[in-house]
C-alpha cells in the first residue's frame, strides 16, 4: 500500500515517511496541494495523510480534487489542534479519519493498518474485520482527544 504524507513541516513529513518505510510501507511526501496533487495522479497512492491546513487551504479542498481523481482514495487529516468545525467538515466531506498530530505514532499505525485491511480486502469476513477495525480506531482517536480536551 503507497501512502502520501502531505505536510509543510518537511521534518516531520521526512521522520514519518521514514516511520512507514521502516514498517513496510512505501511512502511519498509533499509540502504543499500542488505538489501534492501531481504526486499522486502519478503514483496512485491507496491513502492519503494530510495536515488540516497547509499554505492557507483546507484539507477538505484537497480531499475533493483527489476523490475526482480517484473516488476510493482513503483521506487521514491530521491537525494538531482539532476544533469542533473541522472535525464536522471531515465528518461532512466523509474523510476516512481525523487525528491528532499529538497522538503516537502507534495510534496513527492503528488506522493505516485498518485503511490496509479496507485497501486489500480478502473476503467478506476480512472487510468486516477491516470496517470494525478501521471505525474502532476513529472512536478510539475521538475518545483519547476528548479526555485530553478535559
Amino acid at each position: 500500500m503507497r501512502i502520501l504524507i502531505v505536510d509543510e513541516d518537511v521534518k516531520f513529513a521526512e521522520n514519518f515517511k521514514a516511520s512507514l518505510l521502516d514498517l513496510g510501507y512505501e511512502s511519498d511526501s509533499a509540502a504543499d496541494y500542488s505538489t501534492a496533487l501531481e504526486i499522486f495522479r502519478e503514483k496512485k497512492h491507496a491513502v492519503v495523510v494530510t495536515d488540516h491546513n497547509v499554505a492557507k487551504l483546507n484539507a477538505i479542498e484537497l480531499m475533493k480534487s483527489l476523490r475526482e481523481i480517484n473516488a476510493k482514495v482513503l483521506v487521514i487529516i491530521a491537525s494538531a489542534n482539532i476544533d469542533i468545525e473541522s472535525a464536522c467538515d471531515a465528518v461532512n466531506y466523509r474523510a476516512n479519519a481525523m487525528y491528532n498530530r499529538k497522538c503516537e505514532l502507534r495510534d496513527m499505525l492503528i488506522l493505516l493498518e485498518a485503511a490496509n485491511l479496507k485497501v486489500h480486502p480478502t473476503g467478506d469476513l476480512q472487510m468486516q474485520h477491516s470496517k470494525l477495525a478501521f471505525e474502532y480506531a476513529k472512536l478510539k482517536l475521538a475518545y483519547d482527544d476528548l479526555r485530553g480536551a478535559n
